[in-house]
């Protein structure tokens, strides 16, 4: 038996003859109730990604998007979630000059936003949990990129994108990935929270209610 974290994987298993169950994802039990009605309305969550190569990319970004952001509305504030194994020491320049605020929880950090720019992983489909509007980015090298283009034909990168089947959060990849667009999206993104928080509802309806891990377990026993 093989246990798969979403939906789409069932009927893919199963076509190819495995047996397949399905319990829902684990990660809404993460964030069980969001907050649609964020406390911070003007402030956005940033989310370089958690491996090196990603943080030296896509910082010098975010401060280029930042200054745009600023340019278009002073009252914007930063959010800055990183991984815990990240060197905080080894971005202090980066905190410095854009004056963010800086948090290991991305439970917290999507509580406290209204929107977020969040390089492409796992943290998208946080996003989409805790209904939080977000512009979805991505650089890496020119040699990277070329071969993953070659091996993957996929529409889009992003989880939730994948699970809609529809572009909901912007992508904006490689080339694509320049501050004044990134920019532009985040406050287009807000201006149509409530169409994007919509969209996010059904799919996180998708990802079961919850206790996914509890579920396998018992299933796991029983078997």
């Amino acid at each position: 038996k093989l246990i798969v974290l979403f939906p789409f994987e069932v009927s893919w298993y199963k076509k190819r003859g495995i047996g397949v169950k399905y319990f829902g994802h684990p990660l809404i039990d993460l964030n069980p109730n969001p907050k649609t009605n964020k406390k911070n309305p003007n402030t956005i969550a940033l989310f370089p990604g958690s491996r090196d190569q990603e943080i030296d990319k896509h910082l010098p970004l975010f401060k280029k998007t930042i200054a745009h952001l600023k340019n278009i509305n002073e009252s914007f504030s930063f959010l800055l979630c990183l991984a815990p194994e990240i060197n905080i020491k080894k971005i202090k320049r980066f905190i410095d000059s854009t004056g963010v605020s800086v948090t290991t929880s991305s439970n917290e950090a999507f509580q406290n936003s209204s929107a977020a720019i969040i390089a492409s992983g796992t943290a998208t489909l946080e996003a989409a949990i805790a209904q939080t509007p977000t512009v979805v980015i991505y650089k890496t090298s020119i040699i990277s990129w070329i071969i993953a283009k070659y091996f993957l034909s996929l529409k889009f990168v992003s989880i939730v994108n994948i699970l809609a089947n529809k572009e909901i959060f912007k992508e904006l990849l490689q080339r694509d990935a320049q501050p004044k667009k990134i920019a532009s999206e985040v406050v287009l993104s807000l201006k149509n929270s409530k169409e994007i928080i919509n969209k996010l509802s059904k799919i996180t309806k998708t990802l079961g209610r919850g206790s996914a891990y509890r579920q396998a377990a018992q299933f796991i026993i029983k078997y």
